[in-house]
């Protein structure tokens, strides 16, 4: 049992520039921070940017940028916006940092030493918009369950043994009522295992952006799987003992990216390597105004 009280936030996609809803895990992750600070905790309050992927790349370029520059203005912004709202962080890690990479490198040798990763080939869809991947009965009148354009993909990856851990997870989520909140989400992910966990695509064909996959520098790691690396490369490891920092007391995370992502994902990997899992996974819902979600053009600032 660690003797920090880590407090783990979902780390924005750097696309854009900040908006309300990619600050509000961040807040949420502040005010538990701060709470905890109050009853005497030694926190550790994680917060970041996510900075790879082809969305990344294809944004700076539709922009005319070098990617690495794209990434540093906004990353920056993004640092800005959490000092204008006085986010009392202890960590903040970039994606793209040398640290982040040896951690998310050193994450897919051991899992493959493990026999949890594989070589094989992947034909489906993929949405950039959202980085996933997704078979032809995910989609919805031909587009991804989110409404975005999809785009066929035929390549050699690397894949991650997702199915080997449906057993375990839906184990631990039945014993462990209060790891995933609210109710309803718990109920949405467990659904989602019992249908059935597939095998997933965690590498892609080199872009010439990413972290590339260790002996292997035609394919990088796939985004996802790098970003939740986070919550464990923020605080330097494999160079650092993780059992200070871990089990995370609480992670909070967006509905949207729960049940693939947080709920299934992230546990399995940290299964796979032998870490804890966090104590609580905790889901909100989106900002809502009038019934509508709030504009991503406004800025944090003036909606708060």
């Amino acid at each position: 049992m660690g003797c920090k009280t880590t407090i783990c936030t979902a780390i924005p996609y750097v696309n854009s520039t900040p908006h309300i809803g990619t600050v509000l895990d961040t807040i949420a992750g502040d005010a538990t921070a701060r709470f905890m600070r109050m009853r005497g905790a030694d926190v550790f309050f994680q917060v970041g940017t996510d900075e790879n992927g082809l969305k990344i790349k294809e944004a700076a370029e539709s922009k005319g940028r070098d990617p690495h520059e794209f990434v540093d203005e906004i990353a920056g912004r993004f640092r800005e916006i959490f000092d204008q709202l006085s986010i009392s962080y202890d960590g903040f890690i970039r994606t793209t940092e040398p640290r982040h990479a040896r951690a998310s490198q050193e994450v897919f040798r051991r899992l493959q030493e493990a026999g949890h990763i594989y070589r094989g080939r992947y034909e489906g869809w993929y949405d950039v918009s959202t980085e996933t991947f997704f078979k032809e009965d995910d989609l919805v009148d031909g587009k991804s369950p989110d409404g975005n354009p999809v785009r066929w993909v035929s390549e050699d990856n690397w894949f991650f043994r997702m199915s080997a851990f449906e057993a375990p997870l839906l184990e631990y989520i039945e014993a462990n009522p209060g790891f995933i909140r609210p109710a309803n989400r718990r109920n949405e992910a467990l659904s989602f295992i019992r249908q059935g966990l597939r095998d997933i695509a965690i590498s892609r064909q080199n872009p010439g952006w990413g972290i590339p996959v260790p002996g292997d520098e035609a394919q990088v790691i796939y985004v996802w799987f790098d970003a939740v690396i986070n919550y464990i490369s923020v605080f330097g490891w494999p160079d650092t003992d993780a059992s200070e920092y871990m089990p995370a007391k609480v992670q909070w995370v967006g509905k949207d990216i729960l049940t693939r992502f947080h709920a299934t994902l992230w546990p399995a990997i940290l299964m796979g390597l032998g870490l804890p899992l966090p104590e609580a996974v905790v889901a909100h819902g989106w900002v809502l105004l009038g019934g509508e979600k709030l504009s991503k053009s406004n800025s944090p600032l003036t909606v708060l």
